[in-house]
Protein backbone atom coordinates (compact mmCIF):
# COMPACT_ATOMS: atom_id res chain seq x y z
CA UNK A 1 0.00 0.00 0.00
CA UNK A 2 1.25 3.36 -0.56
CA UNK A 3 1.77 5.18 2.37
CA UNK A 4 -0.85 8.47 2.33
CA UNK A 5 -0.12 10.67 5.18
CA UNK A 6 -1.33 13.89 6.55
CA UNK A 7 0.07 17.01 5.04
CA UNK A 8 1.76 19.42 7.34
CA UNK A 9 3.31 22.90 6.55
CA UNK A 10 6.87 21.58 6.66
CA UNK A 11 5.88 19.52 3.01
CA UNK A 12 5.40 23.07 1.07
CA UNK A 13 9.56 22.87 -0.44
CA UNK A 14 8.66 18.76 -1.21
CA UNK A 15 5.36 20.02 -3.18
CA UNK A 16 6.77 22.70 -4.43
CA UNK A 17 9.52 20.99 -6.42
CA UNK A 18 7.28 18.47 -8.03
CA UNK A 19 4.86 21.50 -8.95
CA UNK A 20 7.81 23.20 -10.95
CA UNK A 21 9.12 20.14 -12.78
CA UNK A 22 5.66 20.45 -13.94
CA UNK A 23 5.19 23.48 -15.20
CA UNK A 24 1.12 22.67 -15.21
CA UNK A 25 -0.47 26.23 -13.59
CA UNK A 26 -3.36 24.79 -12.11
CA UNK A 27 -4.50 25.86 -8.67
CA UNK A 28 -4.87 22.75 -7.30
CA UNK A 29 -0.79 22.76 -6.93
CA UNK A 30 -0.85 25.54 -4.94
CA UNK A 31 0.30 24.14 -1.90
CA UNK A 32 -1.66 26.99 0.21
CA UNK A 33 -4.50 25.23 -1.24
CA UNK A 34 -3.46 21.91 -0.84
CA UNK A 35 -2.89 22.52 3.22
CA UNK A 36 -5.77 25.22 3.47
CA UNK A 37 -8.47 22.39 2.45
CA UNK A 38 -7.21 19.48 3.70
CA UNK A 39 -9.41 19.47 6.64
CA UNK A 40 -12.55 19.36 4.08
CA UNK A 41 -11.37 17.04 1.78
CA UNK A 42 -9.36 14.55 3.98
CA UNK A 43 -6.52 15.23 1.24
CA UNK A 44 -3.42 13.13 1.89
CA UNK A 45 0.57 13.21 0.67
CA UNK A 46 2.59 10.27 -0.54
CA UNK A 47 6.22 10.49 -2.14
CA UNK A 48 6.32 6.93 -3.83
CA UNK A 49 9.24 5.66 -6.18
CA UNK A 50 9.35 9.25 -7.52
CA UNK A 51 6.03 10.43 -7.65
CA UNK A 52 3.55 12.94 -5.76
CA UNK A 53 0.68 10.97 -4.96
CA UNK A 54 -2.38 12.88 -3.43
CA UNK A 55 -5.15 11.46 -2.29
CA UNK A 56 -8.82 12.80 -0.79
CA UNK A 57 -12.73 12.53 -0.55
CA UNK A 58 -14.62 13.71 -3.88
CA UNK A 59 -18.13 13.56 -1.94
CA UNK A 60 -18.37 9.99 -0.62
CA UNK A 61 -15.71 8.62 -3.49
CA UNK A 62 -12.19 7.91 -3.09
CA UNK A 63 -10.03 10.02 -5.27
CA UNK A 64 -6.57 10.86 -6.45
CA UNK A 65 -4.90 13.67 -7.98
CA UNK A 66 -2.56 13.02 -11.05
CA UNK A 67 0.33 12.02 -9.93
CA UNK A 68 3.85 14.03 -10.63
CA UNK A 69 7.07 13.55 -11.17
CA UNK A 70 10.06 15.56 -10.98
CA UNK A 71 12.28 13.99 -13.52
CA UNK A 72 13.55 11.07 -10.83
CA UNK A 73 11.32 8.66 -11.50
CA UNK A 74 11.52 5.19 -10.26
CA UNK A 75 9.10 3.70 -12.37
CA UNK A 76 6.54 4.43 -14.96
CA UNK A 77 2.77 6.34 -14.66
CA UNK A 78 1.01 2.97 -15.40
CA UNK A 79 2.73 1.09 -12.56
CA UNK A 80 1.84 4.36 -10.22
CA UNK A 81 -2.17 3.18 -11.55
CA UNK A 82 -2.06 -0.51 -11.03
CA UNK A 83 -0.99 0.45 -7.07
CA UNK A 84 -3.94 3.57 -6.89
CA UNK A 85 -6.45 0.54 -8.58
CA UNK A 86 -5.43 -1.72 -5.73
CA UNK A 87 -5.74 1.29 -3.17
CA UNK A 88 -8.70 2.43 -4.42
CA UNK A 89 -10.50 -1.11 -4.65
CA UNK A 90 -13.58 -1.56 -4.13
CA UNK A 91 -13.94 1.42 -4.82
CA UNK A 92 -13.64 2.17 -9.05
CA UNK A 93 -10.17 4.12 -9.61
CA UNK A 94 -10.90 8.07 -9.79
CA UNK A 95 -7.75 10.68 -10.96
CA UNK A 96 -9.04 13.99 -11.06
CA UNK A 97 -7.36 17.40 -12.50
CA UNK A 98 -5.92 15.34 -15.72
CA UNK A 99 -4.97 17.86 -18.30
CA UNK A 100 -6.40 16.84 -21.80
CA UNK A 101 -3.11 15.44 -23.17
CA UNK A 102 -2.98 13.07 -19.41
CA UNK A 103 -6.65 12.16 -20.04
CA UNK A 104 -6.40 10.82 -23.07
CA UNK A 105 -4.09 7.88 -22.25
CA UNK A 106 -6.73 7.00 -19.43
CA UNK A 107 -9.74 5.32 -19.11
CA UNK A 108 -13.40 7.20 -19.51
CA UNK A 109 -12.90 11.00 -19.09
CA UNK A 110 -14.97 13.26 -17.99
CA UNK A 111 -14.66 17.27 -18.72
CA UNK A 112 -16.20 19.69 -15.80
CA UNK A 113 -16.16 23.05 -17.02
CA UNK A 114 -17.10 24.28 -13.97
CA UNK A 115 -13.56 23.64 -12.18
CA UNK A 116 -11.60 25.27 -15.30
CA UNK A 117 -9.09 27.15 -13.84
CA UNK A 118 -9.00 30.92 -15.64
CA UNK A 119 -5.18 31.98 -15.96
CA UNK A 120 -4.09 35.30 -17.22
CA UNK A 121 -1.16 37.75 -17.96
CA UNK A 122 -0.17 40.21 -15.35
CA UNK A 123 0.56 42.34 -17.50
CA UNK A 124 -2.87 42.77 -18.64
CA UNK A 125 -4.89 42.61 -15.29
CA UNK A 126 -1.73 45.07 -14.03
CA UNK A 127 -2.15 47.75 -16.83
CA UNK A 128 -5.86 47.00 -17.43
CA UNK A 129 -5.19 48.56 -21.11
CA UNK A 130 -6.41 47.95 -24.23
CA UNK A 131 -9.86 48.56 -25.63
CA UNK A 132 -11.24 45.12 -24.31
CA UNK A 133 -10.16 46.09 -20.62
CA UNK A 134 -11.36 49.94 -20.39
CA UNK A 135 -14.81 48.87 -18.07
CA UNK A 136 -12.67 47.33 -15.73
CA UNK A 137 -9.90 50.82 -16.34
CA UNK A 138 -12.98 53.11 -15.67
CA UNK A 139 -13.73 51.48 -12.82
CA UNK A 140 -10.57 51.62 -11.35
CA UNK A 141 -10.37 55.12 -12.37
CA UNK A 142 -13.69 56.22 -10.85
CA UNK A 143 -12.20 54.56 -7.62
CA UNK A 144 -9.29 55.99 -8.03
CA UNK A 145 -10.83 59.90 -8.30
CA UNK A 146 -13.12 59.59 -5.79
CA UNK A 147 -11.36 57.93 -3.01
CA UNK A 148 -7.68 60.05 -3.29
CA UNK A 149 -7.29 59.27 0.19
CA UNK A 150 -7.47 55.29 -0.13
CA UNK A 151 -4.34 53.94 1.06
CA UNK A 152 -2.86 49.80 0.17
CA UNK A 153 -0.78 48.07 2.68
CA UNK A 154 0.51 44.51 2.83
CA UNK A 155 -2.07 41.42 4.20
CA UNK A 156 -1.89 42.14 8.28
CA UNK A 157 -5.09 43.16 9.52
CA UNK A 158 -6.41 39.38 9.80
CA UNK A 159 -8.98 39.77 12.30
CA UNK A 160 -10.23 42.61 10.19
CA UNK A 161 -10.15 40.36 7.23
CA UNK A 162 -11.73 37.61 8.70
CA UNK A 163 -14.70 39.65 10.18
CA UNK A 164 -14.96 41.63 6.84
CA UNK A 165 -14.78 37.94 4.53
CA UNK A 166 -17.59 36.93 7.32
CA UNK A 167 -20.11 39.06 5.11
CA UNK A 168 -20.05 36.40 2.31
CA UNK A 169 -21.31 33.50 4.91
CA UNK A 170 -18.90 30.91 2.81
CA UNK A 171 -17.90 28.86 5.93
CA UNK A 172 -15.92 26.57 4.25
CA UNK A 173 -13.86 29.35 3.01
CA UNK A 174 -13.36 30.74 5.98
CA UNK A 175 -12.44 27.81 7.43
CA UNK A 176 -9.73 27.36 4.83
CA UNK A 177 -8.72 31.10 5.53
CA UNK A 178 -8.45 30.73 9.55
CA UNK A 179 -6.15 27.88 8.57
CA UNK A 180 -3.88 29.76 6.77
CA UNK A 181 -3.47 32.88 7.41
CA UNK A 182 -1.83 32.55 10.68
CA UNK A 183 0.77 30.54 8.47
CA UNK A 184 0.94 33.35 5.63
CA UNK A 185 5.04 33.31 6.11
CA UNK A 186 5.20 29.89 5.60
CA UNK A 187 3.10 28.77 2.70
CA UNK A 188 4.31 31.70 0.97
CA UNK A 189 1.33 33.68 1.27
CA UNK A 190 1.19 37.32 -0.08
CA UNK A 191 -1.59 39.66 0.23
CA UNK A 192 -3.09 42.91 -0.20
CA UNK A 193 -5.25 45.60 1.63
CA UNK A 194 -7.38 48.18 0.48
CA UNK A 195 -8.23 50.80 3.45
CA UNK A 196 -10.41 54.14 2.97
CA UNK A 197 -10.03 55.94 5.71
CA UNK A 198 -10.24 53.64 8.84
CA UNK A 199 -12.86 51.17 7.11
CA UNK A 200 -11.34 48.08 4.98
CA UNK A 201 -12.86 48.04 1.60
CA UNK A 202 -11.04 44.71 -0.23
CA UNK A 203 -8.19 42.77 0.44
CA UNK A 204 -6.89 39.71 -1.98
CA UNK A 205 -4.08 37.18 -1.01
CA UNK A 206 -2.67 34.23 -2.71
CA UNK A 207 0.15 31.60 -2.87
CA UNK A 208 2.74 30.45 -5.91
CA UNK A 209 1.93 27.30 -8.24
CA UNK A 210 5.37 27.32 -9.39
CA UNK A 211 8.20 29.73 -10.29
CA UNK A 212 5.94 31.64 -12.74
CA UNK A 213 2.40 31.11 -11.96
CA UNK A 214 0.63 33.11 -9.07
CA UNK A 215 -2.98 31.34 -7.67
CA UNK A 216 -5.30 34.08 -6.09
CA UNK A 217 -6.73 32.24 -3.49
CA UNK A 218 -9.40 35.14 -2.23
CA UNK A 219 -10.20 38.13 -3.38
CA UNK A 220 -12.63 40.63 -1.34
CA UNK A 221 -14.45 44.13 -2.18
CA UNK A 222 -17.03 46.03 -0.70
CA UNK A 223 -19.21 46.84 -3.71
CA UNK A 224 -20.69 50.15 -2.05
CA UNK A 225 -17.28 51.26 -2.98
CA UNK A 226 -17.80 51.61 -6.65
CA UNK A 227 -14.18 50.23 -8.49
CA UNK A 228 -12.71 48.52 -5.41
CA UNK A 229 -12.61 45.24 -7.20
CA UNK A 230 -10.63 46.53 -10.33
CA UNK A 231 -8.34 47.93 -7.43
CA UNK A 232 -8.01 45.10 -5.50
CA UNK A 233 -7.04 43.18 -8.33
CA UNK A 234 -5.02 45.59 -10.26
CA UNK A 235 -2.85 46.63 -7.15
CA UNK A 236 -2.16 43.21 -6.17
CA UNK A 237 -1.01 41.62 -9.26
CA UNK A 238 1.59 44.79 -8.88
CA UNK A 239 2.51 44.02 -5.70
CA UNK A 240 3.53 40.96 -6.95
CA UNK A 241 7.30 40.03 -7.76
CA UNK A 242 8.09 40.55 -11.28
CA UNK A 243 8.63 36.48 -11.95
CA UNK A 244 4.91 35.47 -12.13
CA UNK A 245 4.41 36.64 -15.10
CA UNK A 246 0.62 34.36 -15.31
CA UNK A 247 -1.73 34.79 -12.69
CA UNK A 248 -4.43 32.18 -11.93
CA UNK A 249 -7.80 33.30 -10.59
CA UNK A 250 -9.07 29.83 -10.18
CA UNK A 251 -12.39 28.09 -11.16
CA UNK A 252 -15.99 30.47 -11.44
CA UNK A 253 -17.90 26.85 -9.23
CA UNK A 254 -20.38 26.72 -12.39
CA UNK A 255 -21.65 30.18 -10.74
CA UNK A 256 -22.87 32.30 -13.35
CA UNK A 257 -22.15 35.71 -11.90
CA UNK A 258 -18.66 34.69 -10.51
CA UNK A 259 -17.96 32.91 -14.87
CA UNK A 260 -18.78 36.47 -16.11
CA UNK A 261 -16.26 38.50 -13.78
CA UNK A 262 -13.82 35.92 -14.42
CA UNK A 263 -14.67 35.94 -18.64
CA UNK A 264 -14.89 39.88 -17.98
CA UNK A 265 -10.98 40.36 -17.50
CA UNK A 266 -10.17 38.50 -20.98
CA UNK A 267 -8.02 35.37 -19.57
CA UNK A 268 -5.34 34.09 -21.73
CA UNK A 269 -6.71 30.61 -21.29
CA UNK A 270 -9.35 28.48 -19.72
CA UNK A 271 -7.48 25.03 -17.94
CA UNK A 272 -9.96 22.26 -18.49
CA UNK A 273 -9.93 19.89 -15.80
CA UNK A 274 -10.63 16.14 -16.40
CA UNK A 275 -11.72 13.31 -14.12
CA UNK A 276 -10.74 9.62 -15.32
CA UNK A 277 -12.71 6.78 -13.95
CA UNK A 278 -11.71 2.99 -14.49
CA UNK A 279 -14.20 0.23 -14.16
CA UNK A 280 -13.50 -1.79 -11.22
CA UNK A 281 -11.76 -5.20 -11.91
CA UNK A 282 -12.94 -8.35 -10.84
CA UNK A 283 -11.05 -9.61 -7.03
CA UNK A 284 -9.12 -11.84 -8.50
CA UNK A 285 -6.96 -9.87 -10.50
CA UNK A 286 -6.15 -7.56 -7.48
Amino acid sequence: MIPFREITPDDAPIVRRYAMANHIPNCDLCFANIYGWQPLYQTRMAEWRGWLLFSFMAGRHPAFMMPLNDGHEECKIEEVFEELRKQSYPHPLLVMGMTQEEADRFGQEHWQPNYDDYIYDRASLESLSGKRLQPKRNHANRFDSEYPEARLCPLEHIDECLAFASLWGLSEEMDMMRRVLPLRDKLDIRGLELWVGDRLVAFAFGAPIDENCFDVMVEKADRDFEGAYAVINREFVKSLPPQYTLINREEDLGIEGLRHAKMSYHPVERLHKYNVWEKVKPADEH
